[in-house]
C-alpha cells in the first residue's frame, strides 16, 4: 500500500476488516463513510461493490484509493461532496 509522505496519518482512514465491510457480498454499504472527516481512505482489495453514497457529505475527502477487485461503482458514490 503506498503512503503519500505529504500527508499526515490522522488525515487517512484505512479500512480493513472491520464492520464496515459487508463480509457477505464483499461491498461497502450506502453512507457507512457520511461526513468522515477524513482527506483521504484505502480501501482494500477484498471490496468488489461501492453502494450508493457510500462517502456522502464528504467535505474533506481528496482521494479514495480503490482496488482492482471492483465490479461495480455507484454512480452516486460520492453523493454531496465538494
Amino acid at each position: 500500500m503506498l503512503f503519500l509522505s505529504n500527508q499526515n496519518i490522522e488525515d487517512m482512514f484505512i479500512l480493513k476488516d472491520t464492520g464496515y465491510i459487508s463480509t457477505e457480498y464483499n461491498a461497502l454499504d450506502e453512507n457507512i463513510f457520511k461526513e468522515i472527516n477524513k482527506k483521504t481512505v484505502f480501501i482494500p482489495n477484498t471490496i468488489e461493490t461501492v453502494m450508493n453514497a457510500t462517502f456522502c457529505n464528504c467535505d474533506n475527502l481528496r482521494k479514495v484509493y480503490l482496488p482492482d477487485s471492483l465490479t461495480y461503482i455507484s454512480t452516486r458514490m460520492f453523493l454531496n461532496c465538494t
